[in-house]
């Protein structure tokens, strides 16, 4: 399981200097979407959107996620994956 960092998007977003509108308009979404984001009030963000921001702000996909300890496992190439059963392997 994951957690979205809505700080870290807004701390993206600053940092390439655009309002919450502008990133709206780039994802082709509402700037209230943006709003919810960052203050961690939406329930979920799909991965297609997670590359999506990803891609507009310039990060990484994992620059945005926090990982829960009991469902991640690091591969030796530094990328994270999601296991089922964390004790499976």
């Amino acid at each position: 399981m994951y957690t979205f960092n809505g700080q870290r998007l807004r701390q993206a977003r600053e940092e390439k200097g655009y309002s919450q509108r502008e990133l709206a308009e780039k994802l082709n979404t509402k700037q209230p979407y943006i709003s919810k984001l960052e203050k961690g009030l939406s329930e979920g963000v799909m991965f297609f959107r997670l590359g999506q921001l990803a891609d507009v702000l310039g990060l990484q996909v994992s620059d945005m996620i926090i990982w829960s300890e009991d469902s991640e496992r690091i591969k030796p190439d530094g990328t994270t994956r999601v296991v089922d059963n964390p004790g499976a392997d």
